[in-house]
Order: structure tokens, then C-alpha cells, then sequence
């Protein structure tokens, strides 16, 4: 077996030791991206920024496989490279947020948002994330008119309409939050949290057999959330079906949710506009933010369609919205 394993490192020594164009290692990163190998493709992305330090889409691409592997430090260094080549490009500034907020940096996250929206004011994802940016941040009213443009680019996106249910949920207008969760449930009846939510908001308007549906419905859907069974004890008291609450309690209890522990009352800090804790700290990386256009810049006459689909909807752990919120130990 060691003669074979000399032979394919000599063999994989072949392309570096000819001088492989940076092109060429470009093309062989995205091979590996498209194939879903990230950390191959991430090594043939520094092979070709190695050889052209201004190849703006291998600093892009890496970043994004980089993102893909949750190491968000290093993809908001890639992608602040790109950045700093090309400073026209709003989805360079887009992912830069997307990154800066998976640290928990989101005020700066907020200044590259802002970014992609003042080249593409109809980027939807760049409303989207800027708003659970500030809600992360307890402004709750900007989180919502965030969310609110985010429904004008796309109202047929269920977690758009779910989103602004939540700031409104934040911001104690539990009645109007529950048109919003009931569009989000109309359009993707699997969300668990819009069902929760809408709960919530049906409690703390006082019709507790409707929240008591609602609970058991996002049991149904995840019946192994002890949040589920506590919310659905609490309102369960509320009717004063005493029996079936403590029963609700004690399941809540074996899936680590302890009533003893968290009080009746844990889940009103929706109503309380309190931020939710930090889960972590931000790396220092020092990333100085480029300067932002007086104005939009006049993109009319100038076909940027193919560089738009190329770098809008990327695959992998990149797309998915559900993965966004705060923890409902955080917030309930």
C-alpha cells in the first residue's frame, strides 16, 4: 500500500510543480464546490489567490465554502477580500453581513446590509437578515420594517410573514401578529415556530383554546420540544384543566424543559423588548468597512444578470432562512 500512496502524492504534486495557472485553480475550486467538497474546493481557492491575490470570485467562493462549514471568521476574511477588489458587487457586501451576523457582530452586519440594499433596494435576503439583525439587537420596529419590505419582494416566502409575526410578538401586538403567523402557516403549514408563536400571541390575547391548538398542533410537528408541552401546560392551567396541565409539565420535564425551574411567567420576555443574551463573543477582525455610494449606482444598459443569478441563491447550509432566529431559551 505505501507505493500507492507515494504515487498519488507524487501524482497531486504534478499540477503545482507545472504552474498551474490561477484560472486553472479557480476552475478546479469550483469543480469541488459544485460537488459539494468545500474544503477541497477551499484549497484550490488559495492556490489561485496565491498566484493572483485580486481574483475576486476565488476570495468570494472561498468565503461562501467557508460559510458552508460554519467557520464564519475565516468567510468573513474571504469575503471581505472580495469585497475590498470590487466594492460594486452587493453580494459581496450581502454575505459579508450574512457572516458578520452568524458572530453576532450585527451592528456591523447592519452597515453591510445596508450595503447590498443601496446597490439592489429589491434584494429580499438582504431585508430579511438585516431585520433579524435588529431584532437580535431589540429594536423590534426596525426588525419589523425590515420584514415588512421583506414580504413587498416576496410575499409568497412563509418565513418573511413569520418573521414579522415574531417583532410583532416582541413588541406586545400579540392581536396583529396572529394575521401574520396565520399567513405563514397558510403558506408553509410545517413551520413549527409559526404555530408556537401564533400560540403565544392567542394566549396573551386571552383565547386560550385557540392557543391550545396551536400548541398541539407544533407538538405534532416536533413532538420531542419541551417548550411544546410547557406553553401547552401554561394554557392548559389558564382553562383550568389542571390534570392535563401537570401532565404537559412532567412530559416538558423529561424533554428538559423543568416548569419548577423557568416559572409560569418565562415565556412573557416576549413582551418585555429585553434583547436576548449573547450566546458568544465576536473575533476581533479588524474589517474597515469600504465606502458606500452617495447613491445607487445607475446600473441601466448594463447586463449584470448572469453575474446576479450566478451569485443569488447558492447552495447548502447557505439558503436556509429557519436557521436564523434566537433560541426560544432566549426568547419565547
Amino acid at each position: 500500500m505505501r507505493p500507492l500512496v507515494l504515487v498519488a502524492l507524487f501524482i497531486g504534486c504534478i499540477p503545482l510543480a507545472q504552474g498551474y495557472s490561477a484560472d486553472f485553480w479557480y476552475d478546479q475550486g469550483m469543480n469541488y464546490y459544485n460537488s459539494g467538497n468545500y474544503q477541497m474546493a477551499i484549497q484550490n481557492f488559495q492556490f489561485a489567490t496565491n498566484q493572483d491575490p485580486n481574483l475576486e470570485d476565488a476570495w468570494y467562493y472561498m468565503g461562501i465554502c467557508q460559510y458552508n462549514l460554519e467557520d464564519y471568521a475565516d468567510a468573513a476574511v474571504s469575503i471581505y477580500k472580495a469585497l475590498s477588489i470590487d466594492t460594486d458587487d452587493q453580494y459581496n457586501w450581502y454575505w459579508e453581513g450574512r457572516a458578520l451576523r452568524k458572530l453576532e457582530d450585527h451592528d456591523m452586519a447592519i452597515q453591510y446590509f445596508n450595503g447590498a440594499l443601496s446597490f439592489d433596494p429589491g434584494m429580499e435576503d438582504a431585508w430579511y437578515y438585516r431585520g433579524w439583525s435588529y431584532y437580535d439587537l431589540g429594536d423590534y420596529p426596525q426588525a419589523e420594517a425590515d420584514f415588512l419590505q421583506s414580504i413587498n419582494q416576496d410575499n409568497r416566502d412563509a418565513w418573511n410573514w413569520y418573521s414579522c409575526g415574531r417583532a410583532l410578538n416582541a413588541q406586545g401586538r400579540y392581536s396583529d401578529a396572529i394575521y401574520y403567523f396565520y399567513m405563514a402557516i397558510d403558506l408553509d403549514s410545517s413551520i413549527e415556530n409559526a404555530w408556537y408563536y401564533k400560540g403565544i400571541a392567542y394566549r396573551e390575547c386571552g383565547m386560550y383554546t385557540d392557543a391550545l391548538q396551536c400548541f398541539e398542533q407544533s407538538i405534532r410537528i416536533d413532538p420531542n420540544d419541551g417548550w411544546n408541552y410547557y406553553s401547552k401546560g401554561v394554557v392548559l392551567q389558564l382553562l383550568n384543566r389542571e390534570f392535563e396541565a401537570e401532565a404537559a409539565f412532567r412530559r416538558a420535564k423529561e424533554l428538559g424543559v423543568d416548569p419548577d425551574i423557568v416559572g409560569l411567567n418565562a415565556d412573557n420576555q416576549v413582551a418585555s423588548n429585553t434583547p436576548p443574551p449573547a450566546g458568544g463573543t465576536t473575533p476581533s477582525l479588524n474589517l474597515r468597512l469600504p465606502e458606500l455610494p452617495a447613491t445607487p449606482p445607475d446600473a441601466s444598459g448594463e447586463d449584470t444578470s448572469g453575474e446576479e443569478s450566478r451569485r443569488h441563491y447558492i447552495t447548502g447550509s447557505t439558503t436556509g432562512k429557519s436557521s436564523q432566529e434566537t433560541p426560544r431559551l432566549q426568547i419565547i
